[in-house]
Order: C-alpha cells, then sequence, then structure tokens
C-alpha cells in the first residue's frame, strides 16, 4: 500500500523513525502537514504496509487540529481511556510539549495531542486557531532543512524579532549559512 501511495504522492525521501513507527512523508501538497506510518524499521516502501496517518492538520469528522479543544474531543468522542503529559519537547516522536489523549477500540488506537504555547501566541496573538499552516513561514520548509543537515539551532538562530516573512527568512539563512545555499533554496522553492 505504501508503494501506491508513493508514486501517487510524491515520496520525500527515505522514512523518518519514532519509537513506535517509521513516519513516510510525501510532496503532493494535499499531504501537507500529513504523514503516513508505518512498522518501525520499515525503509522500502514496496513492502510496507500504511499502520496509521500522523497530521498536524486533518479534520476528523468535525475535529479540527489546532482548532479543537480538549473538553470538545471529550464530548464529541467521550472520556480518553489514557491521559498522556509531555513534559518536554520530544523530538523523537515529533511532539512539542503538551498533553496526548488516547482513545482505544476494537481495531483501532486515536491519539490527539494539545499544545498550550503561551509564547507562540503572544507572538501571534492567537489570529488563526488552526496551527502553522496560515502563516508567513510553512513549518515544512524548517523540518525539509533540518533533515537536510541545516539543524534546527542554525535555523531558528536566524528567527529573531525582524524577520517577518518568508524572503527575510531566506536571505538571513543564505547571508547565515552560505554552504547550505541549495538545500536553502530547496525548502523555500518546493514550499510555496
Amino acid at each position: 500500500a505504501m508503494a501506491r501511495a508513493a508514486e501517487a504522492l510524491g515520496l520525500v525521501d527515505v522514512p523518518d523513525g519514532k519509537r513506535d513507527a517509521a513516519v513516510w512523508a510525501f510532496e503532493a501538497p494535499v499531504m501537507r502537514g500529513v504523514e503516513l506510518l508505518s512498522a518501525p524499521g520499515d525503509t522500502d516502501e514496496r513492502n510496507a504496509v500504511i499502520t496509521g496517518v500522523f497530521a498536524r492538520r486533518i479534520d476528523f469528522s468535525g475535529l479540527i487540529a489546532g482548532e479543537t479543544t480538549k473538553d470538545e474531543c471529550s464530548a464529541a468522542l467521550r472520556e480518553p481511556d489514557e491521559t498522556r503529559a509531555v513534559a518536554a519537547a520530544d523530538a523523537y516522536d515529533r511532539l512539542p510539549a503538551g498533553e496526548t489523549l488516547v482513545w482505544r477500540g476494537e481495531a483501532a488506537l486515536l491519539e490527539m495531542h494539545f499544545v498550550e504555547n503561551i509564547l507562540y501566541r503572544q507572538r501571534y496573538d492567537d489570529a488563526s486557531r488552526v496551527f502553522g499552516d496560515r502563516y508567513w513561514f510553512h513549518p515544512e520548509i524548517l523540518i525539509y532543512m533540518d533533515n537536510r543537515g541545516l539543524n534546527r539551532f542554525k535555523i531558528f538562530a536566524a528567527l529573531t524579532s525582524d524577520v517577518h516573512s518568508r524572503e527575510t527568512l531566506r536571505s538571513r539563512l543564505l547571508a547565515l549559512y552560505p554552504e547550505c545555499k541549495s538545500v536553502i533554496n530547496e525548502a523555500f522553492n518546493r514550499y510555496l
């Protein structure tokens, strides 16, 4: 099944690893903020079977990522079977600090992660309730560069208070890291 998805959606690269899954990213715009999961250790799309979806933006029967609250999810589904606190950002599991609610069914598992980020709300005044995809930057640009060697610490050094547009960020990154010019331009051209 992963091979068909790779052919139809344009596989970005080899999958990322998580503790409990391989994470597959795709080029198709419809997959922005959405990745497919398979068994941990899968590296060949020809043999990988899709076991789940990891989505930073999704409308799951009216439960909308970045918009629906924990209380609204509990009211719509039922009380969660489990609650997990993530005290600090866990890059390996791709989760920022927050809380994960877990619902178990006979043949399925639903996990929803909730983030309370005061700094984010202060900077952007909570103008958009959909996390990340309505601002001048695309998180995918940052992930793309991080995956290709321009790590997040270098990227964050460029995100100063005077950077408020994609072009300003691109220019700042090129000025700071000219040796990474091809990765920077490739990332910004990929996600217009």
